[in-house]
């Protein structure tokens, strides 16, 4: 929390910023945000529109799609995607605006990014001043919270922006009107995500600390990290019967390694240097806090106002390895994308670190070194970016039309191509796409089976052409199979064949990674 001083000085910023070309510029930020919304709103719609469906999101497409709220729980209830319910009616809401369902079902992440902007500013600007809050609030714009979950049907770019909407409500701790805010934004954002109970950490561990420090409880505050966690107790029967059904074989390992990882992908970066921008980050919080110690001298109740801030920013800047010992702990996976939030460790302590601006000038430059980069940016974006929709199945109707042989099957041996395939292509390609489904040989040669149940429980759902691999051999001595991936990862269907029996001859080739084979049994022809 910022003391009075701090609070009254980042006041005195918004008003008493020296004149720039006979103008407030402090008045200049307020207009930059509302710009930078605007442009992330129409930039991220084009992109929605021309960007497929990927697995995950078609797996929130076939929820949102089931008739009735009924049919969705039951869908959640079998394993069919892993998300709260919660989610996917908001899914269900978004999807009646427009008819292009890559625009509709993407629509709840565009707006939780604008959101996401709102309150970075929001909270940066009563600490720090007008023109620091709409630098801070330019930072996620460098990270995969804007490219590519502000353009995902999936609910991370919700979950953050309702976490980031908590942060401002506990900066106004323990007023109880804030509280009661906090805690419906907490509960929100578990509704959207289970994981998202472990970016409570910064928040429980800052009011600790607070605690600890003045030797009494703030009730509402309490009261409010109790309400949050409401709807993980509510959905607690579905998590379990997903635990139970994936589990053993989960697909997202956790590990250290992976922990370390997340801060370089989070900016799109090596891990060498997402780590060393933490360590950095964390480096100047805690110098900042010394600094804010030795100059006040406060008595301890005081005090305890310099620590809770700095406690909450250390908080989520380590949450990707707090969620490493969490899944440690509750045997589940964990991915970066479940600990998105410690993103918002990055402006959160550039507002914490930097002073409120005193002289305009400096303010404008570092308003448009950022605005320079991010222009630079979005013109290899534009650049590079496709002005028109294509269909994934193109390019593979395309390749598989130029192996020959039209009366056989097609099998996609990698899941998630098969998924989107199926979801986008023409009826005529549809009935020749498949997919085989072996969960036991998906774990030995992948060391996961979540794909192959999720396809296996997926198809009592909607119409797929997915079929376990002993009935589909039983009918069909010869085959295509379709490998994106040069038998990698989930792409193993080649090896299998190979080692079961049948012969593979490659009779189509785009490049190293998708080419066509023809298989048959040995002994046997097309």
């Amino acid at each position: 929390m910022p003391t009075d001083n701090e609070i009254s000085n980042g006041r005195a910023a918004k008003q008493s910023s020296s004149a720039f070309l006979g103008f407030d510029a402090g008045n200049l930020a307020p207009w930059i945000l509302v710009a930078l919304i605007i442009y992330a709103a129409i930039r991220s719609t084009f992109q929605a529109a021309t960007r497929p469906f990927w697995y995950d999101e078609v797996c929130t497409w076939v929820i949102v799609r089931q008739h009735g709220v009924s049919a969705m729980w039951s869908a959640l209830s079998h394993g069919v995607d892993g998300q709260p319910l919660g989610y996917y009616l908001v899914e269900r809401f978004a999807a009646v605006f427009t008819r292009n369902e890559e625009i509709s079902f993407r629509l709840p992440s565009i707006v939780g990014f604008a959101c996401l902007l709102m309150c970075v500013y929001a909270f940066a600007r009563k600490r720090s001043g007008n023109l620091n809050a709409v630098v801070c609030a330019a930072i996620p714009f460098f990270t995969v919270l804007f490219d590519p979950f502000a353009v995902e049907a999936r609910p991370y770019s919700l979950v953050i922006a309702c976490l980031a909407f908590a942060v401002v409500c506990y900066q106004n701790a323990p007023s109880t009107s804030w509280m009661i805010l906090m805690g419906l934004s907490l509960a929100l954002a578990q509704t959207f995500h289970y994981y998202c109970v472990v970016s409570f950490f910064p928040f429980i561990a800052a009011e600790t600390v607070w605690t600890l420090l003045n030797r009494r409880l703030r009730i509402w505050v309490w009261l409010a990290f109790c309400i949050g966690l409401l709807p993980l107790i509510i959905f607690w029967p579905v998590l379990s019967r997903f635990r139970a059904y994936y589990g053993a074989h989960f697909w997202a390992v956790p590990s250290l390694a992976g922990a370390e990882a997340s801060y370089g992908w989070y900016f799109n970066s090596s891990t060498a240097l997402g780590i060393d921008l933490a360590a950095v980050t964390a480096l100047a919080v805690l110098i900042k806090l010394l600094y804010l110690i030795r100059k006040n001298k406060q008595s301890a109740p005081q005090a305890s106002e310099l620590f809770s801030q700095p406690i909450l920013i250390l908080g989520f800047l380590a949450l990707p390895f707090v969620g490493f010992v969490f899944s440690q702990i509750a045997h589940g996976g964990m991915t970066p994308r479940y600990t998105l939030a410690a993103l918002l460790a990055f402006p959160l302590a550039m507002a914490y670190v930097f002073p409120p601006v005193k002289h305009a000038s400096f303010g404008i430059a570092a308003v448009i070194a950022i605005l320079l980069a991010f222009a630079l940016q979005e013109k290899g974006f534009w650049s590079s970016h496709s002005s028109h929709f294509v269909s994934p199945t193109d390019s593979v109707q395309e390749l598989v039309a130029s192996a020959g042989y039209p009366d056989l099957l097609v099998v996609i041996s990698h899941p998630h191509d098969f998924l989107q395939l199926a979801h986008y292509a023409p009826p005529e390609w549809n009935k020749r796409f498949v997919c085989l489904l072996d969960p036991a040989e998906a774990v030995v040669y992948s060391g996961s089976d979540s794909a192959d149940k999720e396809l296996q429980v997926m198809r009592e759902f909607i119409p797929l052409q997915a079929y376990d691999f002993q009935e589909f051999a039983a009918l069909h001595n010869s085959f295509l199979l379709y490998s994106s991936n040069a038998g990698q990862g989930l792409d193993w269907w080649g090896a299998k064949l190979f080692r079961s029996g049948y012969a593979l001859k490659m009779v189509a080739q785009k490049d190293y990674y998708h080419r066509v084979f023809l298989v048959t049994k040995k002994g046997d022809s097309p």
